[in-house]
C-alpha cells in the first residue's frame, strides 16, 4: 500500500485530471438508466402472482385494471361515449365498463344494483383502465390536461406511481439542496481548516457520481433506491474521508513533510477505513441474498456506492489535499468541538454507568418484543395528504368506494368447478360481486358457440377468469386474509394449477417473501459483521459486545412504531434492519480500538474516561451527518416509503450514537477482565507463522497464494508489537 500511496501522491495532477473526466462521463451515463416505479416488478419470478400476471397477459392480451377514472355523466349514453374516447387514448390499453359486464340492452333497473352501482351512481360514471408507459408522471398530467375542461377523479396503482415519478425528479435535488449545506456545517465544527469541509465534500460527491454513473450497466434501479442511494452515501462514507485527514495531521505533528506525511496517513488509515467500509459493504450486499429482488436493486447500488467512496478517499483525497495543502494551512483555526470540551460528557456517563446499565438491560428484552411486533405496510402509499391528486382520489372513493379486483386463472378442465366455486365465493365477507362464465352465461351453455366478442373478458384459449371485486385497501389485513381465503377456495375445487392476480395477492406474495428474507438477511449480516470484527479484534467478547450494542439500537428504533401505534413501511423495516447495523458499527469500532489501546498502560476507569473524552466529537460528527441527512429525506420527501426510511435512519444513528456513548464503554468496563482472558491474537500469529513456514518448505504449492499470508503474518507481529 506504501508503494501505490507514493506513486498516487507523485502523480497527483494526473490522478485528479482522469477522476475529472470520469465524473465528466458519468453525468452523462447517469442520465441512460432507467428508473422503475412499479414494485410488483421484484416480485420472485416463481411467485402465483407474477406468473398469473404473464399468464393474463398471454391468453387475454390485458392486465388488471391499474387506474380508475370518473367523470361526471347525465346518461348512460354519454358515459360510454367517454369510455370510446378513453379507448382511443395513446397508452390505454383496455378500458372496462357496465357495458362489459352486464347486458346494457336491457333498462339499467332491470340490471344487478351491484353491477350498476359500480359504474354508475350519483350522477358520476367510474371506469377501469389499464395504462402503460414509462413516465406515468408525465402521462398522468397530460392526461389531465388533454381532458380538460372535464375534471376527472382519479385512484389506483398508476397514480400512485406517478406521484412517485414527479416527486423523484423533484425532490433528489431539494433534499441534497438541504443536505449539503447540513453536513458543511457538522464538518465545519470538527474541522482544524475552512477548506477542509468542502475538499470532504468534493470527494464523497465524486464517490457519488461514479456510483450513480455506473448504475446504466445495470440498465435500470428502482424509485427508492434512486432517492436513497446518493444522500446515504454521502452520510456513511463521510467519516473515511475524516479518518484520512486526522492521520495527516498526525503526521505532521510528528515532523514529516507533506509528501511523506500523504503517503503515510493513506497506509495508516487504510486498515481503519477498510474495516468500517467493509462491515458497512456486508450490511448492503446481503440484500442480495433476497427473493425479493427490491433487495438487490438496493444491495448491489448501496455496496458499490461504498467501494467507489473508499477508492476516492484512499486515492483522490491525498491528491486533493496535496494540490490545496498551502491554502489549508492558511484557513486553519480551532475547532468548535474538539476532545478537551467533551470532559463534562465523560463525567456524566462515569456517575451514571450503573444506572444506565441497568436500564438498558431491563429495556432491552421489551424492545426485542416490541420490533418483533411491528406492524409492516407493503404498499406505496405515495400520495400527500394535502394534494390535490389525494383530494380528487377522496371525492373519487366518497362516491363508488374504494375498488379493489382479485382476479383467480382457471385453466378450462376445470370449468365444471367454478360455479361451486364462485357460489362460495360469493359468500366470503367484503366481497361485493364474482363475475365469472359461470354465473354469467352458465357452464350449461357451450364456449364455442358463443361470440367470441361476448366471452372475450371470461374466457381464453386455455383459461377462463374469475373476477372478484371488493372495497377493501389493498394494503391491509382483511384484504391479505381475503386474498388467503380466495386461494384456499381455489384450492379446495380445482384440481389443475391455477393462478391469482391482483394488487391484493401481489402485495401478500411480497409480504411472505420479505418475511422469509428477512429472517435469512438478519443472521447472516449479524454473523458476517461479527467475523470482520473478530479478524479485526481478535478477541470474541469485544465483537459480541459491539453486535449487541447497534443491535440493542436497533430493536428500541423499531420498538418506537409499535408503541406509537404506526405502520411501518416494509422497506424502511429491511433498511433499518441491515443499513443501521452497517453504517452505525464504525461507532463502536472507533471506540473499543480507543479503549483498547489506552487499557494497555491505564487502569480500567482511567481508559474509560479518556476514551468517552477523545471520542465524543469523532463520533457525533458523522453520526449527525447521518441523522440530519435522514430527517432532511422524512422532512422534503412526498413518498411515503422514502420519507419513513429518512425518519428511521435519523432516529437510528442518534440511537446507536448514544447506545455507543453510554452503553458500549460501561459494557467494556464490566467485562475487562473478559475481553482480556478471549483474546486471539497469539493464535492469529501462530496461524501466521505456520502458512509463512508452510511457504519456505515448499511444501505449499500454491506459492503465489501464500505470499499473502506472509503479509499477514506481518501485520500480526506489527500488531503484537503496538
Amino acid at each position: 500500500m506504501r508503494k501505490l500511496a507514493e506513486q498516487i501522491i507523485k502523480h497527483y495532477r494526473s490522478v485528479i485530471i482522469l477522476y475529472f473526466i470520469l465524473a465528466i462521463i458519468s453525468c452523462f451515463t447517469l442520465l441512460q438508466v432507467k428508473v422503475r416505479f412499479d414494485l410488483s416488478h421484484y416480485l420472485p419470478p416463481a411467485s402465483n402472482s407474477t406468473r398469473g400476471l404473464k399468464l393474463l397477459k398471454q391468453e387475454f392480451n390485458d392486465a388488471i385494471p391499474n387506474l380508475n377514472l370518473a367523470i361526471k355523466a347525465d346518461s348512460l349514453t354519454s358515459a360510454l361515449q367517454f369510455k370510446q374516447e378513453l379507448l382511443h387514448y395513446p397508452g390505454v390499453q383496455s378500458v372496462r365498463f357496465l357495458d362489459d359486464i352486464t347486458d346494457i340492452t336491457l333498462p339499467l333497473k332491470l340490471q344487478k344494483a351491484d353491477y350498476v352501482k359500480n359504474y354508475l351512481q350519483k350522477g358520476f360514471a367510474r371506469y377501469e383502465l389499464v395504462v402503460q408507459t414509462h413516465n406515468y408522471g408525465y402521462y398522468i398530467q397530460k392526461l389531465k390536461k388533454d381532458l380538460a375542461p372535464r375534471e376527472i377523479y382519479l385512484s389506483g396503482q398508476a397514480l400512485d406511481m406517478a406521484s412517485a415519478n414527479l416527486a423523484v425528479g423533484k425532490e433528489v435535488t431539494q433534499i441534497l439542496f438541504y443536505a449539503v449545506p447540513l453536513a458543511l456545517l457538522i464538518l465545519f465544527l470538527i474541522s482544524s481548516s475552512a477548506l477542509e469541509p468542502f475538499i470532504f465534500l468534493i470527494t464523497i460527491f465524486l464517490a457519488v457520481l461514479l456510483n450513480m454513473g455506473t448504475n446504466f450497466l445495470k440498465g435500470d434501479l428502482s424509485f427508492i433506491t434512486q432517492s436513497i442511494a446518493g444522500i446515504m452515501q454521502l452520510a456513511v462514507s463521510m467519516d473515511y474521508a475524516i479518518f484520512l485527514l486526522h492521520q495527516f495531521k498526525l503526521s505532521l505533528a510528528e515532523g514529516d513533510n507533506l509528501q511523506v506525511a500523504l503517503v503515510k496517513a493513506v497506509y495508516r488509515s487504510f486498515s481503519s477505513i477498510t474495516s468500517s467500509a467493509v462491515t458497512t459493504f456486508f450490511g448492503f450486499i446481503v440484500l442480495l441474498l433476497m427473493s425479493f429482488t427490491l433487495g438487490w436493486d438496493m444491495g448491489i447500488v448501496l455496496a458499490k456506492g461504498i467501494v467507489f467512496s473508499l477508492i476516492c478517499v484512499l486515492t483522490f483525497l491525498p491528491c486533493l489535499i496535496r494540490l490545496f495543502a498551502p491554502l489549508i494551512s492558511k484557513l486553519s483555526y480551532k475547532p468548535p468541538l474538539r476532545a478537551e470540551r467533551f470532559g463534562f460528557l465523560a463525567a456524566f456517563a462515569r456517575k451514571f454507568r450503573l444506572t444506565y446499565l441497568i436500564i438498558a438491560l431491563l429495556l432491552l428484552p421489551l424492545a426485542f418484543i416490541a420490533q418483533k411486533r411491528c406492524d409492516i405496510s407493503y404498499g406505496m402509499g405515495n400520495l400527500p395528504a394535502n394534494s390535490p391528486e389525494f383530494k380528487a382520489q377522496q371525492q373519487l372513493e366518497s362516491v363508488f368506494g374504494r375498488s379493489l379486483l382479485y382476479v383467480v386463472m382457471v385453466n378450462r378442465k376445470d370449468s365444471p368447478a367454478t360455479a361451486a366455486m364462485t357460489a362460495e365465493l360469493k359468500d366470503l365477507p367484503h366481497v361485493n360481486t364474482v363475475i365469472s362464465y359461470a354465473n354469467q352465461v352458465g357452464n350449461d351453455v357451450p364456449k364455442d358457440s358463443l361470440p367470441p366478442a361476448l366471452i372475450k373478458q371470461l374466457v381464453s384459449p386455455s383459461y377462463e377468469r374469475i373476477i372478484i371485486q371488493s372495497k377493501l385497501k389493498a394494503d391491509s389485513k382483511p384484504a391479505f386474509a381475503l386474498a388467503q381465503a380466495v386461494r384456499k377456495i381455489a384450492d379446495k375445487h380445482l384440481k389443475q394449477p391455477y393462478y391469482t392476480v391482483g394488487e391484493a395477492f401481489t402485495l401478500l406474495d411480497m409480504k411472505k417473501a420479505i418475511e422469509h428474507d428477512n429472517i435469512i438477511i438478519n443472521y447472516f449480516i449479524i454473523g458476517s459483521v461479527f467475523f470482520v470484527l473478530l479478524c479485526n479484534f481478535r478477541n470474541i467478547i469485544v465483537p459480541l459486545l459491539i453486535v449487541l450494542t447497534i443491535e440493542f439500537s436497533i430493536w428500541l428504533n423499531l420498538a418506537v412504531p409499535y408503541f406509537s401505534s404506526t405502520r411501518l413501511n416494509f422497506i424502511g423495516y429491511l433498511v433499518i434492519n441491515t443499513f443501521q447495523l452497517g453504517a452505525t458499527v464504525d461507532y463502536g469500532i472507533l471506540l473499543c480500538e480507543k479503549y483498547l489501546n489506552y487499557r494497555k498502560t491505564y487502569p480500567k476507569l482511567q481508559a474509560y474516561t479518556r476514551t468517552l473524552k477523545e471520542t465524543c466529537a469523532s463520533l457525533m460528527a458523522p453520526a449527525f451527518i447521518l441523522s440530519g441527512c435522514g430527517y432532511i429525506l422524512a422532512l422534503i420527501s412526498s413518498i411515503n416509503a422514502v420519507s419513513e426510511i429518512g425518519q428511521v435512519l435519523g432516529r437510528g444513528a442518534l440511537l446507536s450514537l448514544a447506545n455507543v456513548l453510554l452503553l458500549l464503554p460501561n459494557l467494556l468496563y464490566w467485562c475487562d477482565k473478559l475481553i482480556e482472558k478471549s483474546d486471539l491474537n497469539p493464535l492469529f500469529v501462530k496461524l501466521g507463522n505456520l502458512l509463512l513456514k508452510l511457504k519456505r518448505s515448499g511444501k505449499n504449492k500454491a506459492a503465489k497464494s501464500v505470499v499473502l499470508a506472509t503479509a499477514v503474518n506481518d501485520k500480526l507481529k506489527q500488531h503484537g508489537d503496538k
